[in-house]
């Protein structure tokens, strides 16, 4: 009887572990895919950054040359 019992826990802790062990590879992928996305935002966000500083700068340029050329204009 006890050594019964004995073996029906010991199947238990198994399930347990196994149950554990799934669960923490469940959890680690999801983990892994939110990293993966963070990072693809992060990506993206860069890239959308650097595209409005090139805007930025560029308007800022012409901007400036504009404001030269004007003040040229006004000298002349």
């Amino acid at each position: 009887m006890f050594s019964e019992y004995e073996k029906i826990s010991k199947k238990k802790e198994a399930m347990v572990a196994i149950r554990k062990s799934q669960a923490m590879r469940v959890m680690k992928k999801k983990t892994v895919r939110m990293m993966a996305k963070w990072r693809i935002a992060m990506k993206m966000m860069k890239r959308i950054t650097r595209k409005i500083w090139k805007k930025v700068k560029k308007i800022s340029a012409l901007a400036k040359w504009k404001v030269q050329y004007n003040f040229h204009f006004l000298i002349k």
